[in-house]
């Protein structure tokens, strides 16, 4: 009787292997880029400390080669070709909240720029200027919406 209970399961066992596949399913592991959320072209207004007025410019962020790297670049169309003024092109570590800094300091120029993600939104500051006391800063706040695709 022994035996027979032994060779039931021992057949059971064998018959329950038969029906698993012993191929391992492919995991497909969609590795989501936390950059592209942000990724697009937003409609922005720009002011100048030196300016009143504040103008419409258009902002394209694009993913750059390279790890938490954004390209954010002012669209040249979108500027008064005639003005003084530099166009905001930087490529930029960004972190998993939307943050991103940026600041050079040379021996006679010193800049500085800062950009934080929040929904559909971009606020970016962009300094420019001379070392301390050799001049006043430029100083341009962006802030926007990104553009339904």
């Amino acid at each position: 009787m022994r035996k027979t209970c032994a060779s039931i399961i021992v057949v059971l066992t064998i018959g329950l292997l038969l029906f698993v596949s012993c191929e391992k399913e492919e995991i497909v592991e969609t590795e989501s880029d936390y950059r592209t959320k942000w990724a697009g072209i937003y409609k922005c207004q720009k002011e100048c400390n030196i300016e009143d007025s504040a103008s419409t410019v258009y902002l394209e962020v694009t993913l750059a080669n390279g790890d938490s790297l954004l390209n954010i670049d002012e669209k040249r169309d979108s500027v008064n070709p005639w003005t003084t003024f530099k166009y905001l092109n930087y490529t930029v570590k960004i972190n998993a909240y939307g943050d991103m800094k940026w600041y050079s300091r040379g021996n006679d120029i010193h800049a500085v720029f800062y950009a934080t993600f929040y929904g559909d939104s971009i606020y970016a500051y962009n300094s420019a200027g001379y070392a301390l006391g050799s001049g006043t800063s430029q100083i341009f706040i962006y802030k926007g919406l990104k553009l339904k695709e």
